[in-house]
């Protein structure tokens, strides 16, 4: 399904993304594998990690690899969180999807 005025290869193998959309993509989707639902979930706490931080939670151009590495502590770069968000944010993160909270129906 295509939807209008994003690009129609997102998530396709072997695509690579512009900084932005890299930023919140989930590793699988970063490594070309099939994605579902749970990327979204990747993608809503990679958006959070950086409204609540102000820092995104990698390099936007890093790599399938890198982004498959544990996400840092939000504390990290925002120290007044609290531990239920940095536990929200680091199960949404990830890097294995069947490890992230299911997406919502």
């Amino acid at each position: 399904m295509h939807e209008p005025g994003l690009p129609s290869a997102v998530g396709e193998p072997g695509q690579h993304l512009p900084g932005p959309l890299q930023a919140g993509a989930a590793p699988e989707q970063l490594q070309g594998k099939p994605v579902d639902a749970r990327a979204d979930v990747y993608a809503l706490a990679a958006v959070a990690y950086e409204l609540l931080s102000g820092q995104p939670p990698r390099d936007p151009t890093s790599s399938g690899a890198v982004a498959a590495q544990p996400p840092p502590d939000v504390r990290r770069d925002w120290p007044k969180a609290t531990a239920a968000v940095a536990s929200f944010l680091e199960r949404g993160l990830h890097p294995h999807p069947s490890r992230r909270p299911p997406p919502a129906a």
